[in-house]
């Protein structure tokens, strides 16, 4: 409740539903529809969550690869010899993070074309991996979400920079930001998909 109050007030975007999404129940959703493929052009790591592709290519990860994968803030790519740190911490982690949904998500209704019979295993395993709020229509979501992958889902992050204010690091909007916030706010045009 804090959180949408918090984006409500700050944005000035309405907030009409509540879904979250925990990580590590995403460890069962993944391993339920059989992994998903990660592609890297150079070898990757995260000493931090135990992250670690030994060469470039693409590989099936299970549940808790992917785990690491989404939870990477130390993400380093083998480049050149030596391992090069990405330096964008939660920025790139959240980045990440939506590139992972994506995979995932895409890769759950294809299991689920394929397969029908898993959409038990999917509906068990999301019982611990997602908490929405008591007025959203799940089976309506559901058709939205699968319509919305099915076009190709398209994210967006609030453009910001890092700062200091009195010692704490902050992220502050960039003056990018308003165009994205108009549309979220159901007063502008959608933005140009990132590339």
């Amino acid at each position: 409740a804090v959180l949408v109050q918090t984006v409500q007030q700050a944005l000035g975007i309405p907030v009409h539903h509540y879904v979250e999404v925990d990580f590590f129940g995403v460890k069962d959703l993944i391993d339920a529809i059989g992994g998903v493929e990660m592609c890297f052009m150079f070898p990757v790591r995260d000493v931090n969550t135990g992250l670690y592709v030994a060469e470039g290519g693409c590989y099936q990860f299970d549940g808790l690869q992917a785990l690491q994968y989404a939870r990477s803030r130390y993400f380093e790519t083998w480049i050149d010899g030596e391992w090069q740190v990405d330096g964008t911490a939660d920025i790139g982690r959240t980045a990440r993070q939506r590139e992972f949904v994506n995979i995932a998500l895409s890769t759950a209704l294809e299991r689920v074309k394929a397969d029908p019979f898993i959409a038990g295993d999917l509906i068990s395993s999301a019982g611990t991996a997602v908490r929405i709020d008591d007025e959203l229509d799940v089976f309506a979501a559901a058709s939205s979400l699968r319509t919305a992958v099915g076009a190709g889902l398209v994210s967006y992050a609030l453009p910001v920079r890092g700062d200091t204010i009195d010692g704490n690091s902050v992220l502050l909007l960039e003056e990018s930001a308003g165009g994205l916030l108009a549309y979220f706010r159901g007063e502008g045009p959608a933005p140009t998909p990132p590339g």
